[in-house]
C-alpha cells in the first residue's frame, strides 16, 4: 500500500484526488487548517490521516510528515490563486513553503514528488503550448510557481528523489472557485440574470476537475513519469459555445451579455495545452466537455436547493 501526503488535499482538485487516491488502495495523510470542517465536507475524512497544520508554519509540517512517513508526497496546496492575488506578496511565502515542504519530504524518505504548476509559467503564449515553450511569466503567481518548480527539481535531483511537475491549465467542476468564469455565469444563469461577459472569441482549454485528479494520481504511480507535464483536455473550445452550452443546460431562453465586458489588456485568445508528454505514459482525459458541463452545473442546482 502507498504512503501518499496531499497537501491541499481539501481544495478543488485535491478533493477529487484524495477520494480517487483512497478507492485505489492507498494510505492518504492529509494536512489541514480545520479538521472540523474537513469532517463534515469530505465523506473520505474517516479513511485518511489527517494533520492539523498550515504550510506556512514549518514546524506543523515537519511534524506532520515525519509521524506520516509518506513515500509519495503531492504538493497541491497553494494560497492567492483568484485573479486579485497573483501579484500579492503571498506568492513568495507559496514559494518558500514549497521549497521547504520538499526539503523536509526528502530528510524523511520521500521517493516521489509530484508538484502542481500552472500554465501561468508560460506567460503570454498562445496557440498549442508543448513543454518545451520558454517561460517568460507575467505574474509573481506565475514566476512563484515556475521558480518552485525549479528548485524543487535541483532539490529532488540531489536527493535522488523521482520529481515531476505539472503545468494546469483550465479545469471546471463541482466546488471550483465562485469567482472563476464557469462558476460565475452558472449562478447569475440560475438566479435568472444576464451575465456579463467579453464577445467570448477566445478558444481555451477545458479538464473536467475528475480527469485532472487522475492525471495527477497517474503521474504519482508511474515510475516512468518524470519532470514537465501540461494538464489539460488538449481540446481547444470557443468560450462562446462553453457558455452556450451552460445557458442550453439550464434554459435556453435566458440572455447572455457577450461583448459587455472589454477584453483584459493580457488575455490570451487561445490557450491550448499539448497533452502529448501524458499520453506518452498512458494517460488521456475521460469525460466530455458537455458530460462534464451538465455534472458542474447539477451540482451548482442542488447546492442552491440546499
Amino acid at each position: 500500500m502507498k504512503r501518499v501526503f496531499v497537501t491541499g488535499g481539501t481544495g478543488f482538485i485535491g478533493r477529487e484526488l484524495t477520494r480517487l487516491l483512497v478507492s485505489e488502495g492507498s494510505k492518504v495523510g492529509l494536512l489541514v487548517r480545520d479538521a472540523e470542517k474537513v469532517r463534515r465536507a469530505m465523506d473520505v475524512f474517516a479513511e485518511v490521516e489527517v494533520f492539523v497544520g498550515d504550510l506556512f508554519d514549518n514546524n506543523s509540517v515537519n511534524r506532520a510528515i515525519s509521524d506520516f512517513r509518506p513515500d509519495t508526497l503531492i504538493h497541491l496546496g497553494w494560497a492567492g490563486v483568484s485573479g486579485k492575488d497573483r501579484d500579492d506578496a503571498i506568492q513568495l511565502l507559496n514559494q518558500a513553503s514549497t521549497i521547504h515542504l520538499v526539503k523536509t519530504a526528502i530528510e524523511c524518505g520521500v521517493t516521489t514528488f509530484v508538484g502542481l504548476g500552472s500554465q501561468a509559467e508560460y506567460g503570454l503564449k498562445g496557440g498549442i503550448i508543448n513543454e518545451r515553450e520558454v517561460c517568460n511569466p507575467v505574474s509573481l503567481y506565475g514566476a512563484c510557481k515556475l521558480s518552485s518548480g525549479i528548485i524543487a527539481d535541483q532539490l529532488c535531483r540531489v536527493g535522488q528523489v523521482r520529481f515531476a511537475w505539472i503545468r494546469l491549465f483550465s479545469c471546471y467542476g463541482p466546488n471550483d472557485t465562485p469567482t472563476f468564469m464557469i462558476p460565475t455565469v452558472i449562478e447569475n444563469l440560475l438566479r435568472s440574470e444576464c451575465p456579463k461577459l467579453t464577445e467570448a472569441k477566445q478558444i481555451w482549454d477545458y479538464l473536467y476537475v475528475a480527469d485532472a485528479a487522475s492525471a495527477i494520481a497517474h503521474i504519482a504511480d508511474s515510475t516512468s513519469a518524470k519532470g514537465i507535464f501540461n494538464l489539460g483536455s488538449g481540446v481547444g473550445k470557443p468560450v462562446r459555445e462553453v457558455v452556450e452550452q451552460l445557458r442550453d443546460l439550464i434554459d435556453r431562453n435566458l440572455p447572455l451579455g457577450f461583448g459587455q465586458v472589454a477584453y483584459g489588456p493580457q488575455s490570451l485568445m487561445h490557450l491550448q495545452a499539448d497533452i502529448s508528454n501524458l499520453e506518452n505514459i498512458g494517460w488521456k482525459p475521460k469525460t466530455a466537455l458537455e458530460i462534464g458541463l451538465s455534472k458542474t452545473v447539477n451540482w451548482h442546482r442542488n447546492r442552491v436547493r440546499t
